[in-house]
């Protein structure tokens, strides 16, 4: 009896670690995306950290160097940039100081997370073709001498090309830069490679870019250039940049249409899960860490209760089971007595 007893309560006891132990609350972490995984010594590359708002470290190895290192703050996301220093792996680690999710049920986050980048070294360049050598014979002597190769001077007609290329009446050159809150800056891709003679582009920025400087190239007519649609601060949706260039009754005007995007929101997965299920799991992940000791404790002792009163109830039960057993003993002892 005493044997069963003990099995029964190892067996609980197995139950509550196991119920402790698989008891999952999903961890958040830091996003992190590198734009490419190898590169060359001296190529740059850039990382991209979201889904926190908070303190964060950032640091890379001996093979590489950061534009942006040490304790910074993080409010959605940030890009840095880095060059690659030396042939190897370079690696990029984020640790979080003081850091929750961004979204509408933030949690804390308490694990880091790193990238890394292969570099190589760069292919050397072929060498320059020898010179050939030209061999004559005179009195019976030969020598041979080598031809050098004369440098083709560029022609008079291509300069004056390109003199009259760099007069020619509009806009040349075209760069937006992104300016987030925390002054970071990213350059802003247009959806087409920028042309003079192209006077319509569009782009679309992320929500954390504030506001949008440009960089123009005009040459003679550079200061002439004015810029309409960026005197405040970029608004969600659809913002429209006018740049207007006018001399001598000629006039060209470069139309960009920016769409910033909406504040990102977490996006539960749709599962084949019931409902009533998923919403018991939204409640689990969003559940505070001291809810969630506080609930273990409450399992633990429920299940020490529960093995109390098992333990109670069969104890009780031996000594019924024993009792009876002595009653039947004295009866049977009684009856041979009396035979």
């Amino acid at each position: 009896m005493k044997m069963k007893l003990k099995n029964i309560i190892i067996a609980l006891i197995v139950f509550i670690m196991a119920v402790v132990i698989h008891t999952n609350v999903n961890a958040a972490g830091i996003g992190m995306k590198i734009n490419k995984s190898s590169a060359y010594v001296g190529d740059t590359f850039s990382v991209t950290i979201s889904g926190i708002n908070g303190k964060v470290k950032i640091s890379g190895n001996s093979n590489i160097s950061l534009s942006t290192s040490g304790t910074q703050w993080v409010e959605g996301s940030m890009t840095i940039t880095g060059t690659t220093k030396s042939v190897g792996t370079g690696i990029i680690t984020v640790t979080p100081i003081d850091v929750s999710t961004s979204g509408a049920n933030p949690e804390e986050v308490t694990s880091g997370n790193s990238k890394s980048i292969t570099i190589s070294e760069k292919p050397t360049q072929q060498s320059e073709p020898q010179k050939p050598t030209q061999t004559t014979t005179n009195n019976n002597k030969t020598t041979t001498k080598k031809t050098e190769n004369k440098k083709t001077e560029k022609p008079v007609v291509e300069t004056k090309e390109k003199e009259e290329a760099s007069s020619e009446f509009g806009i040349h050159l075209l760069k937006l830069i992104g300016v987030k809150e925390n002054k970071e800056e990213v350059e802003i891709a247009l959806d087409k490679a920028f042309n003079i003679k192209t006077f319509e582009y569009t782009c679309n920025i992320a929500n954390d870019i504030k506001t949008v400087r440009i960089e123009k190239e005009a040459y003679e007519y550079n200061d002439l250039v004015q810029i309409s649609g960026l005197e405040e601060e970029l608004k969600v949706g659809e913002n429209n940049v006018i740049l207007k260039l006018a001399k001598d009754g000629k006039e060209l005007s470069y139309h960009i249409k920016i769409t910033k995007e909406e504040p990102k929101q977490e996006v539960m997965e749709t599962n084949s899960i019931p409902e009533q299920t998923q919403q018991k799991e939204t409640i689990m992940v969003s559940m505070p860490l001291i809810w969630f000791i506080l609930l273990e404790i409450v399992i633990v002792a429920l299940s020490v209760v529960a093995t109390i009163i098992i333990m109670n109830y069969l104890k009780k039960n031996s000594y019924q089971k024993e009792d009876k057993k002595q009653k039947k003993e004295k009866e049977e002892e009684k009856e041979f007595k009396k035979i």
